[in-house]
């Protein structure tokens, strides 16, 4: 039972980092657009 409680928190983990870096991504991705449309208008 205690094995499986730790490979659930594992593998919750292991989604946290892959959503995080993927909001970082995003959120340099929405940064640069911003700049990009300050510059056409």
């Amino acid at each position: 039972m205690i094995d499986l409680v730790k490979q659930l928190f594992e593998v919750i983990a292991e989604l946290e980092k892959k959503v995080s870096t993927n909001y970082k991504r995003i959120m340099a991705l929405s940064k640069r657009i911003k700049k990009l449309e300050l510059k056409d208008s």
